[in-house]
């Protein structure tokens, strides 16, 4: 039997992260463990484990360390044939894990397969899904069998942000096999403080793109 683990990090998106683990638990597949790396939430992220089955979800807290940080200590911790991940202000669309299984079952080479996103808007309290729909080279979208972190490794954890985007590029230039799906298998929130529109994690995304560049001009050499 095929398990899957979601590996989900958060930090102070409390008033998300409720919605992000229904969507994981509304999966058409059952999915193996749910592990919630709270990295040093501030508003009381903890006390949704009071609204959750008991054993439903594995939590761990830490210290405030970073996404790659929390996503390690996810990958560590879980023990599923595949490994998802869900930024806790993203959602999982319903046949999100039926989708990628599925597309590993017709493709035994591949070890990640991503997919498309939609954008969902938060303005004044309210949301609005727009028609915008793109590939999603982003952790959320992302279904990764176990056998590949063997040959990645884990995050970047000097990376605060474009963490993904590095680790894709060494799995690429080890030799990982990768797919899009042409499905939408997530709804991406744009509320204002996404971390990848901080100015921090905007410096380290060009540090991981230029550490990719540099990877591929080592292999055309």
């Amino acid at each position: 039997m095929t398990t899957v683990s979601v590996v989900i990090p958060t930090f102070n998106r409390r008033e998300y992260l409720r919605e992000a683990l229904e969507s994981v638990f509304a999966q058409t597949i059952p999915v193996h463990e749910v592990i919630v790396v709270n990295d040093g939430s501030t508003d009381g992220t903890e006390t949704l484990d009071e609204e959750f089955p008991a054993g439903g979800i594995r939590w761990i807290h830490q210290c405030n360390s970073g996404p790659a940080a929390a996503r390690n200590a996810g990958v560590t911790e879980s023990s599923g044939d595949f490994v998802g991940f869900l930024d806790s202000d993203d959602l999982w669309m319903q046949r999100k894990l039926e989708t990628q299984i599925r597309a590993f079952a017709s493709n035994p080479g591949v070890g990640i397969v991503l997919g498309r996103q939609q954008y969902l808007h938060h303005r004044g309290g309210g949301r609005r899904e727009t028609g915008l729909v793109l590939p999603g080279q982003v952790a959320s979208t992302a279904l990764v069998r176990r056998e590949v972190f063997d040959q990645t490794g884990l995050f970047d954890e000097q990376l605060r942000g474009g963490e993904f985007i590095d680790w894709m590029s060494r799995g690429r230039a080890c030799g990982v096999r990768d797919m899009m799906s042409d499905e939408v298998l997530i709804r991406r929130r744009v509320h204002g403080a996404n971390l990848v529109l901080s100015e921090e994690p905007g410096a380290s995304s060009l540090a991981a793109i230029r550490k990719h560049l540099q990877r591929r001009r080592q292999r055309a050499s």
